[in-house]
């Protein structure tokens, strides 16, 4: 009887152990999936464009001529460049007082901190990451001294000597996605020690950026260094000079009507040419004044890289606010052509009908937090 008993709990074990086996086999396969997932670095602040904004306008988002860091390193079209880029990292070393070895032993100690500004895993072997940091640094170190000290370039220089290419590498250093963390930029540009009274890494920036920004893009006498690369360092000295006034009443935000329609209520407009902030709107007495901005063909791809990098990485969205404004008040190239006559916008676009239609696109697929808008007391009033 027991013997008889002990074969049928016996054979109830083996039953459920055969059941079992297929899940404890998942689950372990489970485990070690999510083992492998990289670690979410608190540092990160270089992202992939989303795609529901990059499928808008993908070429504001890619380099024209120029990698800079991993992220398009080595793809077909780019690679033209790199043997200028290493030409100028001689030319880096040969002004400065400390050896290549120094430079390699420096971005070697910084690499696991430079990777962790990347959202993504970056797949480069140890030596080839630092070489491509080292030779990306000194590149944009050329460029920005060459364009404040321009007698030192070389004649023969084949960038500066070409209006157009400088051009394109100014587009390219404030794209997103070409981005390198700026603590290294400025880590080795204090090592190379060019000479006793250079200037700080933070002002040659802010000089580069005071040259190539559109009219309007005004940068204040003095920037914080905690930037954490050239277009969070663009788009911080555009921040807003005041904190964000807390709404009157429910807090929602109120949709203005286009310029034109304003115009026909009695609303005049007016600015100022010489206005210290993007965000200084105000309406007093029937007349809306608004900063002067122009706007250029590389006006899109600024306006679209600082939105990206907003809606990757800050909860303040104030150039998508601004960008907001700006699309509620044009809707028409008649909108354009009235903001154009009173002299708040000026542009070197086809036609009214190309500006209109820039801000009506630049608006799309932005999250905006309404709750947060920089400009909601404005619009409330």
């Amino acid at each position: 009887m027991d013997k008889r008993d002990t074969g049928k709990e016996s054979g109830s074990n083996s039953h459920i152990i055969d059941i079992e086996e297929p899940y404890i086999s998942l689950a372990k396969s489970m485990e070690a999936s999510l083992e492998k997932l990289p670690t979410l670095s608190s540092k990160r602040c270089i992202y992939r464009v989303p795609p529901k904004l990059r499928k808008i306008n993908e070429v504001a988002y890619t380099p024209l001529i120029v990698s800079i860091g991993p992220l398009h390193h080595g793809k077909v079209g780019l690679q033209a460049m790199e043997k200028q880029k290493r030409r100028y990292l001689q030319n880096f070393l040969r002004r400065t007082q400390k050896g290549l070895l120094d430079f390699v032993k420096k971005a070697n100690e910084e690499e696991e901190e430079i990777r962790n500004c990347y959202a993504e895993t970056i797949e480069f072997t140890s030596d080839e990451f630092v070489e491509m940091i080292l030779v990306d640094v000194a590149f944009i170190i050329e460029v920005l001294w060459g364009s404040k000290y321009i007698s030192m370039v070389e004649k023969n220089d084949p960038l500066f000597n070409n209006p157009w290419m400088i051009y394109d590498i100014i587009c390219d250093l404030r794209l997103l996605e070409n981005q390198l963390p700026f603590f290294v930029l400025n880590d080795l540009y204090n090592m190379a020690n060019f000479q006793a009274f250079q200037p700080s890494f933070v002002d040659l920036t802010r000089e580069y950026f005071k040259k190539t920004a559109d009219k309007g893009f005004y940068l204040p006498e003095t920037i914080s260094s905690h930037a954490n690369h050239l277009l969070d360092f663009q788009r911080k000295s555009l921040r807003p000079t005041k904190p964000r006034q807390p709404p009157k009443g429910t807090g929602g935000l109120d949709f203005i009507p286009c310029a034109t329609k304003l115009n026909e209520a009695g609303v005049m407009f007016k600015t100022e040419k010489v206005s210290k902030n993007l965000f200084e709107v105000k309406f007093v007495e029937g007349v809306l004044q608004i900063p002067y901005l122009e706007i250029f063909d590389q006006t899109e791809g600024t306006l679209r890289n600082m939105v990206a990098l907003e809606q990757c990485h800050y909860q303040q969205s104030y150039m998508s606010d601004y960008i907001t404004f700006l699309d509620m008040l044009i809707d028409s190239p008649k909108d354009v052509e009235l903001l154009a006559r009173s002299g708040v916008i000026k542009h070197s676009l086809g036609n009214n009908e190309d500006v209109s239609n820039l801000f009506n696109k630049l608006s799309k697929e932005i999250g905006v937090n309404f709750k947060e808008y920089y400009l909601v007391e404005f619009m409330n009033n």
